[in-house]
């Protein structure tokens, strides 16, 4: 729409009509507007047109069409398809497209009704489409556009094609429709070639092709299906349909293959293991002998002439071409032959595919599996260990422990040998080796590091600051004081991936004085490694602690457990990173593993997963709580029950110690006239009430009330004291009565008797003189009599000093007796 005005224009608000606009002045509107139509047209173009029909007899042309060709299953909506007449240069017909598509194929046939595969009838049965010199044109618009004898417009043009039948080039068509700028040298095509009684078309080889092209070709009609078949590889595979083989060159070498199965002609092209032409066949077999290694098939499926230039031995397989259609297929066969016989030295792997080993040098073993791809079948095959120099140290084996060795650089090598080997000397170059046969070492050697690391774990986590953006985040490790962390990576894993997507190297740093190293933002506090703002993402993610270096660890690298020291999956109330939990082996050391989760931050505190206490078992998140920051410094302790269903249970506790009284659990409510102790269901230690005694009815003290008998219980003839000191062998009779015999007196026998301390503690000295000497038994009892401890000793006639071990007596009052030749010495003592 155009507008004229005067003065200040008043302009609608985008969406509003129009013709709410004013001026100050004055203003007027164009008495017309033009419409602009923006649409999305199909990717098609003309492919084969059949215009005139030798075989229809009296000039009638029953089997004209045209077809076009481009995006499978289009809508041809807004395109249109004009045809010229090169006498006069005007339109004699337009046929619009609307509401009709391309086939799965891609093709689309507008002709006559005898025509295979057409989509849309022409109006008439017979002469639809004039036989030339004419045009023909792909519009974007509409049949109304272009009433008849329309010039020709190479506006909104698709493609366009100007044809005849031996006539004379139509300029006026060529330049009408814009050809000759479009494509200089654009040249009429010619359908003479028919007129010896066979109907063919002016067809695109190969189908489709760039706008107003003159790659057409007359061949036979093709409607609605390739002009040209497309050159199709197949698959390639051996008789019984596996795809690779491997054999000794002992054995018979000819290799046969499933035939062909594509279309087109075909090919099969032998090549080396980096797809360079060694040979070509037409057969479906090719015969290996005399070489080994490892070698490839492919099918080469064409049309028209290969050209032989790309065909030859020593160039590559995706080179070969021909001056028609030309594929190579994607897949091949992979035949290996290996050398069987005699010292093949191959290639070695430590744990089936590492060829560089970094062993920590701790308590733990270090033993590893090898292998080599040495196909001798007659050779003995061996490992051995060099120092980084290649000096032999000593063979080895599976069993072997690399933990052994002192921290530096190692090397691992095979060797394959026949006969007898010549000894090596420990110092020795293991390239001098020898043997009474044949040997041969591997192509290739392990490097074995031995190292050591500082002992850390990680111990808090910040990955992510409520708020606004992170400029806070940092990773505390905690361990070893003053410990260089050489050799120790920082890899930061995507929980959406399970790749890595960055690696810190912590070679030269140390951690303080106090054992904490902090990897974090500038603004961070305490802060050793200084990282850019929002490094870290904030789950479900993870950080693992490797032995290592970053270049182990390229962003995009796969999760490993290989040198794993320590590692935490967390997270903001994301889903579980299952892939990061079992990528690590957390799901393996601890079941039930689950990422830990940062969300309660979210009401604008700032906190940190921390290991509380600091430290701990690596890889485990049981000790992991939510709390205040503490980077470069010790977590909070708050020590208490953390089971939250305890009696005692501490909502404010970061660690359990070990003071939870659990229902139904046993305790101790200290009085000894309980039993069965247990925390009630009110929180309450009690026990039942019990009388202990003796609980023997054939006992001279049975206590008919006792229900727990505690040891007291006394016999006929059990050693007592009556109190007589004329008596000795006092014990209790039948009648359990304490009686004894009268002998040598204790004042006569023992004199001078003293004990001390009394109360004693843990031990109890004894002095007194004895008028005889030799083999006694010493006797604690308790206050009922009943023998705490016997032990033979040896009494000296004149002063005895004896020291006895008091520290395992309860507290109480015991009697402490001296037996010899029938006589005693008894005294008490309390503990």
């Amino acid at each position: 729409q155009g507008i004229s005005y005067e003065g200040a224009l008043t302009e609608p608000a985008v969406g509003e009509a129009f013709t709410n606009i004013s001026s100050s002045i004055c203003y007027e509107l164009s008495s017309n507007s033009i419409e602009v139509n923006v649409i999305v047209i199909a990717n098609v173009l003309i492919n084969e047109l059949n215009a005139d029909n030798p075989t229809g007899g009296g000039g009638t042309d029953n089997d004209e069409f045209i077809e076009l060709y481009g995006e499978p299953n289009a809508s041809l909506d807004g395109l249109v398809l004009v045809f010229y007449n090169g006498n006069g240069a005007v339109s004699y017909a337009a046929y619009d497209l609307d509401g009709y598509s391309t086939d799965e194929n891609g093709f689309f046939v507008l002709g006559s009704s005898t025509v295979t595969n057409v989509d849309m009838l022409f109006t008439g049965t017979s002469n639809n489409i004039q036989n030339g010199a004419d045009a023909v044109g792909l519009y974007i618009g509409n049949a109304s556009d272009f009433p008849t004898n329309s010039t020709p417009s190479s506006i909104n043009l698709v493609d366009a094609i100007v044809y005849g039948t031996g006539d004379a080039q139509d300029n006026v068509l060529i330049t009408g429709l814009g050809l000759d700028i479009a494509t200089p040298g654009y040249f009429q095509q010619d359908e003479t070639a028919q007129t010896n009684g066979t109907d063919l078309t002016i067809s695109r080889i190969p189908d489709g092709g760039a706008a107003f092209e003159t790659n057409y070709v007359t061949q036979a009609l093709t409607p609605g299906t390739w002009n040209l078949p497309p050159c199709n590889t197949g698959t390639i595979t051996l008789l019984d349909g596996s795809s690779s083989v491997s054999f000794c060159d002992t054995e018979s070498t000819l290799t046969t293959w499933a035939d062909f199965n594509g279309t087109a002609s075909s090919l099969a092209v032998v090549t080396d293991a980096n797809d360079m032409i060694i040979a070509t066949t037409t057969a479906n077999n090719y015969d290996f002998a005399g070489i080994v290694g490892t070698y490839h098939v492919y099918f080469v499926a064409y049309t028209g002439t290969l050209d032989v230039n790309t065909t030859t031995n020593g160039l590559p397989v995706s080179g070969i071409i021909s001056d028609a259609c030309y594929a190579v297929s994607d897949s091949f066969i992979s035949i290996t032959i290996n050398a069987c016989s005699g010292c093949i030295g191959g290639e070695i792997a430590a744990n089936n595919s590492t060829n560089s080993l970094t062993v920590l040098s701790d308590n733990n073993s270090d033993v590893y599996s090898w292998a080599t791809t040495s196909t001798s079948l007659s050779a003995t095959y061996a490992f051995v260990l060099t120092d980084a120099n290649g000096a032999f140290l000593q063979w080895i084996d599976a069993s072997f422990d690399f933990n052994t060795l002192g921290v530096g650089s190692y090397q691992v090598w095979g060797v394959s040998y026949e006969g007898t080997l010549n000894p090596l000397n420990v110092g020795e170059l293991l390239s001098t080796i020898t043997s009474s046969d044949c040997v041969e070492l591997s192509s290739n050697n392990i490097n074995v590091n031995v190292i050591e690391i500082a002992q850390v774990v990680i111990n808090e986590l910040n990955a992510d600051n409520p708020g606004g953006p992170d400029s806070q985040e940092f990773i505390e490790f905690y361990g070893d004081a003053n410990a260089a962390l050489d050799n120790l990576v920082l890899v930061l894993y995507d929980g959406t991936t399970g790749l890595s997507y960055g690696a810190l190297d912590l070679d030269g740093y140390f951690t303080d004085e106090l054992g904490f190293f902090v990897i974090g933002d500038a603004a961070a506090t305490n802060v050793d490694f200084i990282i850019p703002d929002g490094s870290i993402q904030n789950g479900s993610d993870a950080i693992a602690l490797y032995a290592g270096n970053a270049s182990d660890f390229p962003n995009g690298s796969a999760i490993s457990t290989a040198n794993l020291l320590d590692a935490m999956v967390y997270a903001t109330d994301d889903v579980e990173a299952t892939i990061l939990i079992t990528g690590l082996g957390l799901d393996i050391l601890f079941p039930g593993y689950t990422q830990f989760n940062e969300t309660a931050q979210q009401t604008g505190t700032d906190l940190t997963q921390s290991r509380v206490p600091d430290g701990g078992a690596p890889l485990n998140n049981n000790t992991v709580v939510l709390q205040a920051l503490t980077p470069g410094t010790y977590n909070i302790v708050v020590s208490g029950c953390t089971d939250a269903t305890a009696c005692n249970f501490n909502i404010d506790a970061t660690v359990d110690d070990g003071t939870c009284l659990i229902t139904g659990t046993t305790c101790d409510d200290n009085d000894a006239n309980t039993i069965n102790d247990v925390i009630t269901a009110d929180c309450i230690c009690a026990g039942s009430t019990v009388i202990s005694g003796c609980t023997d009815l054939g006992a001279c003290n049975y206590n008919a009330d006792a229900i727990a008998d505690d040891g007291s219980c006394l016999y006929a003839g059990d050693a007592c004291d009556d109190g007589n000191a004329n008596t000795t062998n006092d014990v209790y009779d039948i009648n359990c009565l304490c009686a004894g015999t009268v002998g040598i007196t204790e004042i006569e026998l023992f004199s001078t008797v003293s004990l001390y301390p009394n109360p004693v503690g843990d031990q109890l000295n004894v002095r007194f003189n004895s008028a005889l000497g030799g083999l006694a038994v010493q006797e604690i009892t308790d206050i009922t009599g009943r023998i705490i401890s016997s032990t033979r000793v040896v009494i000296s006639a004149g002063e005895n000093n004896f020291r006895i071990e008091t520290s395992t007596l309860s507290n109480g009052v015991y009697s402490l007796t001296f037996r010899i030749h029938d006589s005693l010495m008894t005294e008490s003592f309390v503990k």
